[in-house]
């Protein structure tokens, strides 16, 4: 399965996914900001990111952009809205 990056937050919400995606048998990093995200997509890249686009240290379109500079895979990767 895949390891996923949550973004976001809500620690309840970020929570939620992260049973859901837990319980297909995905790998899961949750990060409450931006900064935080980059920090561990370093240390532990993902294969995909869920990422909240309002955010208070970075936002998630910033984010977004960052991971694609940082992990190549990401360049062609989908934004939903």
């Amino acid at each position: 399965m895949a390891r996923i990056l949550i973004v976001d937050d809500d620690e309840a919400l970020r929570a939620t996914m992260r049973r859901m995606l837990q319980a297909s048998g995905h790998e899961v990093i949750e990060a409450g900001d931006g900064e935080r995200a980059l920090v561990l997509a370093a240390k532990h890249p993902p294969d995909q990111a869920v990422c909240d686009l309002y955010m208070s240290v970075r936002e998630g379109f910033e984010t977004i952009r960052e991971l694609r500079r940082g992990f190549p895979k990401f360049e062609g990767a989908e934004e939903r809205v």
